[in-house]
């Protein structure tokens, strides 16, 4: 949910903004409202891979001049990674 909430916050003021060669604000929202479904959908899962790598195309998404919200996808999105890593290993050193 903040990362729908992070889409449009960026995004809505820029609907009707569309500079040459660029794509419109609708696109980027579009864009950033269908990861952030992927995101929401690999939650629901409750599969620890789908959501680091939703998190991580969350990262990836338009967020033109924003910078905190793409590190913080990152970051949630190593930390799954890395926690699920090691929970296998730690499964495979009890076989």
């Amino acid at each position: 949910m903040i990362a729908v909430g992070s889409f449009l916050t960026l995004w809505v003021p820029n609907i009707g903004v569309h500079a040459a060669g660029q794509p419109s604000g609708v696109t980027y929202l579009a864009v950033g409202l269908a990861l952030a479904a992927v995101l929401a959908l690999a939650t629901v899962s409750g599969r620890q891979l789908a959501v680091g790598l939703g998190a991580l195309l969350v990262a990836a998404g338009p967020w033109g001049p924003e910078k905190l919200f793409p590190l913080l996808y990152l970051i949630l999105a190593v930390w799954m990674i890395v926690q699920l890593a090691l929970t296998v290993r730690s499964q495979r050193k009890e076989m």
